[in-house]
């Protein structure tokens, strides 16, 4: 998985306030929590276009 150069090195600048490094971690979670959603969602279509319930055939019923 790759990450964009930009949203890597947010927060990492040692001489930045506190409110900011945590401002720029919550950005970054919120981030990975849409990357997250994304992907979840596109799994769901790809099992409702396949014709398959449950996706990806993690549970057998």
């Amino acid at each position: 998985m790759t990450t964009d150069r930009s949203s890597a090195s947010r927060g990492s600048d040692p001489d930045a306030p506190p409110q900011t490094q945590r401002l720029a971690q919550e950005v970054d979670i919120k981030l990975l929590a849409e990357k997250v959603y994304r992907l979840l969602l596109a799994d769901v279509r790809l099992a409702q276009a396949r014709g398959d319930r449950l996706g990806r055939g993690r549970i057998k019923p």
